[in-house]
């Protein structure tokens, strides 16, 4: 039992920013401290004041990245309570999580990943009830139409004047939140993907960009083989694929398509050449190429709607991502922070690669794919304001200590979700 509570505990802190749901509690922060409070002596107690000892160049590399995190808060005009709240969070689940034995840690990433599958079902079935109706009938049904600022009682807003409208007359502060399963972006623009116009999915979040802690870690993590059997496998990553494609973040897909290749060069050149592999990497390379084609093909179609954007080349050709992703890592606020993490998980993914480490593989591919992503200005979204991706960082810091000692060394087994610890 206590188990499954950090684990449900871990999942709040990886989604409990920019959530709908969240922004109902007068105080969440507050909440999710005295709760993990709670949840972390417990734990401590049940383990008889027990520490897991880490080597000192584990600790070195820990600290030296809070430092890091902190000053670039600092620097990033973070104020002294919103900082102190960050630290108490990520602290209090780091506790937990370093109490985690490896067998309890796969029971708790099993809880967390069909927790986002869930999450991300709900939000693809919102989609089509939206886009269907949009599709067929060309309107959009004002029943499911939320304001945000009433819904959360101005605890969230997208700050657009109330008369604010789009093409389709629903307001910018607007979303459609059918049967409560998920938000859809109807208060925003209409985009067009092979001929079919639709609304993009954004799940619990009102902030798109917070996407990435439901796909990143749930995708990267169900697609390490040691948490589910093959058939569990593929039907999680159905869901998941799904939902990364109705939500259309282009900075999330390219960040997922990039550490994926990524992985693949790695164990490419690290580890031995064998049949497998060899397969595996032909068959990505078929899948990259085939989504280029694909790409390629929706970027040079003319929208058949007036009211409707071009998915690829609305977002693509709408910016200057060079410009952005330069001035996001050689921003003075971000360069440190951003170099050390990248490398730290880049050397992290070259060792699990060496090892054979799956656990640390994926970890460090959840990193990097975090800073790919944020390069598109969502830094502060993404690494400095949710507690998350410093805890998962942690997580893979804790993996590499497995992987570097022999004498904590492990094997990857099939876990049913029924165990307890």
């Amino acid at each position: 039992m206590l188990i499954f509570l950090q684990a449900i505990f871990f999942s709040f802190v990886m989604l409990y920013r920019s959530n709908i749901w969240v922004a109902l509690i007068p105080n969440p922060s507050l909440m999710i401290v005295v709760i993990g409070t709670f949840i972390c002596l417990f734990s401590i107690l049940l383990r008889r004041l027990y520490v897991i000892k880490y080597p000192a160049h584990i600790v070195f590399i820990l600290i030296v990245g809070s430092l890091i995190m902190l000053a670039t808060q600092l620097f990033g005009g973070r104020g002294v309570t919103q900082i102190v709240g960050y630290w108490l969070v990520a602290s209090i689940c780091m506790i937990i999580v370093s109490l985690w034995r490896k067998r309890q840690e796969m029971y708790a990433i099993k809880v967390f990943i069909i927790l986002c599958s869930v999450i991300s079902l709900a939000g693809v079935v919102a989609w089509l009830i939206v886009n269907v109706n949009f599709l067929f009938k060309g309107d959009i049904d004002p029943t499911h139409i939320i304001d945000l600022a009433e819904f959360t009682q101005e605890r969230m807003t997208r700050g657009y004047n109330d008369q604010a409208k789009n093409a389709f007359g629903v307001s910018l502060n607007s979303y459609s939140f059918p049967y409560s399963l998920g938000l859809i972006l109807t208060g925003s623009y209409a985009y067009e993907l092979f001929g079919i116009s639709f609304f993009r999915a954004s799940a619990i979040f009102h902030e798109p960009s917070s996407n990435a802690f439901l796909i990143i870690p749930a995708l990267v993590l169900t697609f390490n083989s040691i948490y589910f059997s093959k058939w569990q496998r593929r039907a999680l990553l159905s869901i998941q694929c799904c939902f990364l494609v109705v939500s259309l973040s282009i900075s999330i897909v390219f960040g997922v398509i990039s550490v994926f290749i990524l992985y693949n060069t790695l164990v490419l050149f690290l580890k031995k050449l064998s049949r497998v592999n060899l397969i595996k990497s032909f068959r990505f390379a078929v899948i990259i190429s085939v989504i280029g084609m694909l790409g390629v093909y929706s970027f040079s179609m003319t929208p058949t709607s007036g009211l409707a954007r071009n998915a690829l080349a609305s977002k693509l050709l709408g910016n200057d991502y060079l410009a952005i992703s330069l001035g996001v890592i050689f921003n003075p606020n971000y360069f440190f922070a951003y170099i050390y993490f990248f490398s730290v998980s880049l050397f992290c993914a070259f060792i699990a690669a060496k090892n054979n480490n799956d656990s640390l593989m994926s970890f460090s591919l959840i990193i990097i794919c975090f800073l790919i992503v944020s390069l598109k200005g969502a830094f502060f979204h993404l690494i400095l304001a949710p507690p998350g991706f410093f805890v998962l960082f942690f997580l893979m810091l804790k993996n590499f200590r497995r992987s570097v000692l022999p004498s904590h060394s492990y094997q990857s087994v099939h876990i049913p979700l029924k165990s307890a610890i």
